[in-house]
C-alpha cells in the first residue's frame, strides 16, 4: 500500500498542490527513509500555497527526521525556530510534540539533564491529555533513566514494552529493544532485532548503535511464538 501511495503522489505536481510532499515525506518516513524525507519536508515547509499551521505541521515532521538521522544543528535550528512560533500561536499540542522530539534528541546525545527538563514542559503541556503523547513522555524519561542505570533500569523498559504490545505501537518495542541490546551488549537480542526488521536503514542504524564490530550471519533462525 505505501508503495502504490508513493507512486500515485510522484505523479502530482508538487507546485500546484504541495500537500503531495508531505504525504510523499510520509511514505518515506513509514519505511525509515528518513534522509529521503528530509527534502520533501523541507519543499513542503517552504511553500507559499501551504497555510502557515500546515508549514508548521511540515517543520515538525522535518525537526523529528533530523533527529531521527541525528542531524544535530540543523535539528535544534529548525526546532527552536519552530518553538518561537508556536508559542506565540499558543498552540499547545503541537509545542508538546516539538518538546517531546527535541528531549528525544537529548537523551540520544546523553544530554540527559535537559532531556528530561524538556520532557517535564512536555508533560505539563499535556496535563489534560490521556493519549498516546502522555505514553510518550513516560517512554522517553524510562530510557533517559535506562541509559544512566542500564542495569537497575531493564524493568522500566519492560514495563513500556508490555503497554505498547497493548497498544500495538510497534515502534516504541522496537526502540525499547535497541536500548536493551546494544546498552547492554545482548548479543541474542541484537540479532533477534537486526533480522526482526525489513528495514536496511534501521539495520544500518543498529550496527552503527552498538559501537563496534558486530559480524552478522547470512540466516537466522527465527522461533515463532514464546521460548
Amino acid at each position: 500500500a505505501v508503495g502504490e501511495a508513493e507512486e500515485l503522489l510522484t505523479s502530482v505536481n508538487p507546485a500546484r498542490s504541495p500537500q503531495a510532499l508531505l504525504y510523499l515525506a510520509f511514505t518515506k518516513i513509514a519505511t525509515w527513509y528518513y534522509a529521503v524525507a528530509i527534502p520533501h519536508l523541507r519543499n513542503y515547509s517552504k511553500s507559499d500555497r501551504v497555510d502557515e499551521y500546515q508549514k508548521q505541521i511540515g517543520k515538525l515532521n522535518l525537526g523529528a527526521a533530523l533527529v531521527h538521522e541525528r542531524e544535530v544543528d540543523e535539528a535544534i535550528s529548525v526546532l527552536s525556530s519552530l518553538r518561537v512560533e508556536l508559542e506565540r500561536a499558543k498552540n499547545n499540542r503541537l509545542l508538546s510534540n516539538l518538546l517531546l522530539c527535541w528531549a528525544e534528541l537529548e537523551i540520544e546525545c546523553g544530554s540527559i539533564a535537559e532531556g528530561e527538563r524538556l520532557l517535564t514542559e512536555a508533560e505539563e503541556k499535556l496535563k489534560d491529555s490521556h493519549g498516546m503523547d502522555m505514553f510518550f513522555v513516560t517512554k522517553w524519561r524510562a530510557i533517559a533513566t535506562f541509559k544512566q542505570r542500564p542495569r537497575e533500569s531493564v524493568g522500566l523498559l519492560e514495563k513500556i514494552k508490555v503497554q505498547a504490545t497493548r497498544d500495538a505501537h510497534w515502534e516504541t518495542i522496537r526502540d525499547c529493544d535497541r536500548y536493551l541490546a546494544c546498552v547492554l551488549k545482548n548479543r541474542k537480542l541484537f540479532e533477534h532485532l537486526y533480522w526482526g526488521t525489513p528495514h536496511e536503514t534501521f539495520r544500518k542504524m543498529l550496527l552503527k548503535d552498538w559501537g563496534e564490530s558486530f559480524t552478522i550471519g547470512n540466516s537466522y533462525a527465527w522461533q515463532l511464538g514464546p521460548e
